[in-house]
Order: C-alpha cells, then sequence, then structure tokens
C-alpha cells in the first residue's frame, strides 16, 4: 500500500534540559514560605526569610529556558511531560492548594522579582469565599498586574469525567505518574495556553476536541505533540494492554474533530503506525484507536 506523504514529521528533539530536584525544592520552599505567611505578618523576619529562600531557588529553577510552569495534577505537581517525586506529601499539599483557588497552572518567569512572589503567596493565603466573590482567581490575579507570574485557571467543578478517563485517574493514583492523557493535556495547557477558555489535565476528550475546533490551540503544535507522546511512550517500552486502553481518549477526541482536524490527527496517527517495527506495539496501537478510525486512517492514506 501506497503511503501518503505526511506533513507532522516528528522532530525526535529532546526536551530542554530542566533541573527537577531544584524544581521539586523550589515548590516545597513556596509550600513553606505560604504557610510561614499564614502564621506570621508579612513583616515578620521568619517570613521573609522564607520567602527569600523560596525565591532565590524559584529563580534557579526557571533554568534555560527562562521560565518554569508548575501543572496541577490528580497526585501532585508537573512540569512538563514529568511528575514531580517526593517521599513526603509536600507536593501533593501545594497541588491541592492550587487546586483548591481553581489553579490549573502558574508560570514563573526568571525576571521574577521577589515582591511579586510576596503578593502571589499573599494571594493564595486569602480566603478562596472572598477572591470567588470578586470573579475567581484569574479576575484577582489580574487587578494585581502581575508581571513575570501567569496564572490559569480553571473551574474543576465543571471539568465532567468520561468513564475512560476515571480509568485514567485510577491507574496514576496506583502507578503515582500521569497517564498518558494527562501528560499530553498537561503539555498544551502550559505550552500553548488556551485561547478558548483554560483547560487542565483532566479535561472531558470531547471538550478538548471543542478547543481545537474553535481554533483554541495552535492546531499544528497539538497534531505534533500528539504524535511525539505515542512516539514517546513507544520508544520507552512503556506499550502494553493498559496503553491501549488510556488511547481511547485519544479515540474520543479525534472522533469529535471536524473533518479536516481529523485527517491531520489520523495523518500523524499512520506516520507513526509505519515507523512501527513490533507487532504488538502496532497490535495496542489498532486497538486503543479502534475499528472505525483505524479503517478512516487507512482510506485516507490511500486517497
Amino acid at each position: 500500500m501506497p503511503k501518503k506523504p505526511i506533513a507532522h514529521k516528528s522532530t525526535n528533539q529532546p526536551p530542554a534540559d530542566i533541573d527537577l530536584g531544584t524544581i521539586t525544592q523550589a515548590v516545597i520552599d513556596l509550600h513553606i514560605a505560604r504557610r510561614t505567611l499564614l502564621i506570621y505578618p508579612i513583616s515578620h523576619e521568619q517570613v521573609k526569610r522564607s520567602i527569600v529562600k523560596a525565591f532565590k531557588r524559584l529563580v534557579r529553577a526557571t533554568g534555560p529556558a527562562g521560565e518554569i510552569t508548575l501543572i496541577v495534577l490528580k497526585e501532585g505537581i508537573g512540569v512538563g511531560d514529568q511528575v514531580l517525586e517526593s517521599k513526603g506529601v509536600v507536593l501533593a499539599d501545594f497541588a491541592g492548594i492550587l487546586k483548591h483557588y481553581e489553579i490549573a497552572t502558574v508560570t514563573f518567569q526568571k525576571a521574577l522579582n521577589i515582591n511579586e512572589l510576596a503578593r502571589f503567596l499573599r494571594l493564595i493565603c486569602t480566603d478562596r469565599g472572598k477572591i470567588m466573590t470578586k470573579g475567581g482567581i484569574a479576575a484577582v490575579a489580574g487587578k494585581l498586574k502581575f508581571r513575570d507570574i501567569r496564572i490559569q485557571a480553571v473551574d474543576y467543578s465543571q471539568l465532567q469525567l468520561t468513564e475512560e478517563e476515571e480509568i485514567h485517574r485510577s491507574s496514576s493514583e496506583t502507578g503515582q505518574k500521569a497517564s498518558v492523557w494527562q501528560k499530553f493535556v498537561s503539555r498544551l495547557a502550559a505550552a500553548k495556553p488556551s485561547k478558548a477558555g483554560d483547560i487542565s489535565s483532566h479535561i472531558n476528550p470531547g471538550k478538548l476536541a471543542q478547543i481545537i475546533n474553535q481554533k483554541g490551540l495552535d492546531v499544528d503544535f497539538a497534531v505534533k505533540h500528539y504524535q511525539s507522546t505515542i512516539a514517546k511512550v513507544s520508544a520507552g517500552g512503556q506499550i502494553h494492554e493498559s496503553f491501549a486502553q488510556e488511547l481511547l481518549a485519544f479515540q474520543e477526541m479525534i472522533k469529535e474533530l471536524n473533518d479536516g482536524l481529523r485527517e491531520q490527527f489520523l495523518s500523524a496517527t499512520f506516520d507513526h503506525y509505519g515507523q512501527v517495527t513490533s507487532s504488538s506495539e502496532a497490535e495496542h496501537l489498532i486497538d486503543g484507536l479502534g475499528g472505525d478510525l483505524i479503517v478512516q486512517m487507512l482510506r485516507q492514506a490511500s486517497s
């Protein structure tokens, strides 16, 4: 069967180096600074020391990229497609705090100054009810006019999980790792903020398809990231039966895309399928995408 030329090739370029150890400690320092601020006034020496410590570590954690985006996940804090690991519960606690204020991601720029960090910490010490009456965390943060801190908010109460997503969340709770779907969406949210509304790693696949259909995301980036996500799982030797289950979320998303966009994602899928050397990997990929989409993909490739 002749293979149709594909426009969306994986670059196979590794992500920029990130120091997960420094980032993890920076998050812990942020958590400690916030707790200290809950106990003492902003002028207290202990508060000043803890904020300075968090500030220095956070700026160092921005690394060569010049910024760091913390992503709120079910099991803790994520950075890119990595989940920060810690022996204690501090990261999960800090993720819970951000989620309490309906924060999906928060980005810190290297140019951040210590006063702005202090204002951010005071913000997440404020009574949640007062923030909600003023329009929510994004509205209040907007009034504070942060220059080097970006907050992406999400109304978690409005997110409806599909049965497949519940499976993913259960899987991540057991293995303390984000699912392939969660990593995919979190990276989209962090790298390409949606113009059609905020998104989180637990967004319904149909809702994400709606956002893509409305050009709320950079479509080319989304397609390339979809392809690289599958390729990374393959390269990491993570192909197994549960991967086919995880692909159900991608299957639902692709089905809800309009015809033109669906063709782009199926082209990217076929491009990866053509590079598969393992029969078991090919089998799980086909099982995960489902018969209807596989037929469409093959017809499209042969046309």
